[in-house]
């Protein structure tokens, strides 16, 4: 099994606030698990551009041993591949887009 991280309770009972993302108080690793032996396996840290991993989808070939990792500040997409171990790399970057009337400004 793969999670994300998110943020701790405390941090996201106030609303999504950026000056939390970027005083770190968000989850920037993908954590791989191992349900027969009930032990996380390995956690791949993304740094700093991949915090809040929101979204973990596996490839559409099921038997594929990749996955998708979104995260919806940045639009930063990661791929992971599986030879012994998981590792991730950036395969796409959208830059930001100012939009009228938006109330929350990111600097990546």
């Amino acid at each position: 099994m793969v999670s994300s991280e998110w943020a701790a309770p405390n941090t996201v009972a106030r609303g999504f606030n950026p000056e939390d993302v970027k005083a770190g108080k968000y989850g920037r690793r993908l954590n791989f698990w191992n349900w027969r032996d009930r032990r996380m396996e390995q956690a791949v840290d993304l740094g700093e551009a991949g915090q809040i991993p929101l979204e973990v989808r596996f490839h559409h070939d099921p038997t594929a041993p990749r996955l998708l990792r979104c995260r919806p500040v940045q639009c930063h997409l990661a791929l992971a591949l599986a030879d012994g171990h998981w590792t991730a790399e950036r395969v796409i970057q959208v830059d930001p887009v100012e939009l009228d009337g938006c109330r929350f400004r990111f600097q990546g």
